[in-house]
């Protein structure tokens, strides 16, 4: 039995370790919870990277984008940017956060979220990963 208990909390240590030592990359769907000069969604916007073939896509509050991305360490620069084109009655969000798309030059990870910044190192939006 002690040494069943033994084993039991050594795996448990181990797990817990490995876990806060996890990194989190930008290849993850992310959900966007804060944006300058927006205070409120109806619809989040996402963005989701796959760092395998350099491109994004995701839901921009009204309408579903796509494009490519540069990156080199934290800067980051999107590209090629395309969108269907739905008529929605209300195009602020969406109108904001893909003219943010297109000012982003330099991202952060802390703390399981993800800043994007222009260069004037001002935080245009904030999002977190989606379960």
């Amino acid at each position: 039995m002690k040494t069943f208990l033994l084993i039991l909390i050594l795996s448990l240590a181990t797990k817990s370790c490995n876990d806060t030592k996890k990194q989190i990359t930008l290849s993850n769907k992310w959900e966007v919870t804060s944006m300058q000069n927006i205070s409120s969604f109806e619809k989040k916007p996402t963005i989701q990277f796959d760092e395998k073939e350099k491109r994004i896509s995701g839901f921009s509050g009204c309408n579903n984008y796509f494009g490519t991305y540069s990156i080199e360490k934290n800067n980051l620069s999107f590209n090629l940017m395309c969108s269907t084109r739905k008529m929605c009655p209300v195009l602020t969000i969406e109108n904001t956060f893909m003219n943010y798309l297109r000012n982003v030059t330099h991202y952060q990870i802390e703390e399981g979220k993800l800043f994007f910044f222009n260069n004037k190192d001002v935080q245009l939006f904030t999002c977190s990963i989606v379960d």
